[in-house]
């Protein structure tokens, strides 16, 4: 009989009475309990990180786009500077030509060339060569 009792306390031993297996459950559940508060707080760090970090990408962008909009601006400002200089230009090229007397350019030249005839071949010679470069570099 006594070997019944030894083996009914070994049976007995070996498993678990309910407060270690209260003691087991209260254990997983801190674990689970402390992990899930880690979690929480890794996730508002995180998100605090990222949101910090597409603000400053939105502050970026919204610089980069407002200097590409004043870009534009400048160059619409300078385009139309350089519309007005361009159309002021012509208008005196127009008021030259309308007023231009070839009969007075003509006797002017006359005079200078009786005066200084080697002056007047000299400019002549340098307006062909500069109409000449010009020609020449259009045709390439």
């Amino acid at each position: 009989m006594t070997k019944n009792t030894g083996t009914k306390k070994a049976k007995e031993s070996n498993e678990p009475n309910q407060s270690t297996i209260t003691k087991g459950q209260d254990r997983v559940a801190d674990t689970l309990s402390n992990t899930a508060e880690s979690i929480h707080s890794k996730a508002d760090t995180a998100k605090a990180y990222l949101s910090s970090k597409a603000k400053n990408a939105e502050d970026l962008l919204r610089k980069k786009t407002y200097e590409a909009g004043d870009r534009a601006q400048q160059t619409i400002g300078k385009g139309n500077e350089l519309g007005h200089k361009t159309a002021e230009a012509l208008s005196r090229s127009s008021e030259y030509i309308r007023d231009f007397d070839a009969n007075q350019a003509k006797d002017q030249m006359l005079a200078s060339l009786k005066r200084r005839p080697e002056m007047t071949l000299t400019a002549v010679g340098l307006f062909a060569l500069a109409i000449g470069f010009l020609v020449g570099r259009r045709s390439r």
